[in-house]
């Protein structure tokens, strides 16, 4: 897991968008460009909340979006795929 941004990037309402970057970050996240991988990911929800949803993301005040209990469901269910995989 990469970070916040990659677990709501990871939803159904964006992963549709995302066909391989979220597989294949690597491919996509210019190191000259990102010092990490979260900083991509936090561009990449700006740029999807805005031109899929009309608003942009914020790390300092979630969106109400991201607090219906659908997306919230999704959220914790990766986080229970998480727990699971830690030996």
């Amino acid at each position: 897991m990469e970070s916040f941004e990659y677990l709501l990037l990871k939803a159904n309402a964006f992963r549709r968008f995302l066909a391989d970057e979220l597989e294949h970050t690597w491919k996509y996240c210019d190191s000259k460009k990102y010092m990490t991988w979260e900083r991509y990911f936090t561009e990449l929800l700006g740029d999807l909340t805005v031109q899929k949803y009309g608003f942009h993301y914020s790390k300092k005040k979630l969106n109400p979006f991201f607090r219906n209990e659908t997306y919230k469901k999704q959220v914790e269910g990766q986080l229970t795929d998480v727990v699971h995989e830690i030996p």
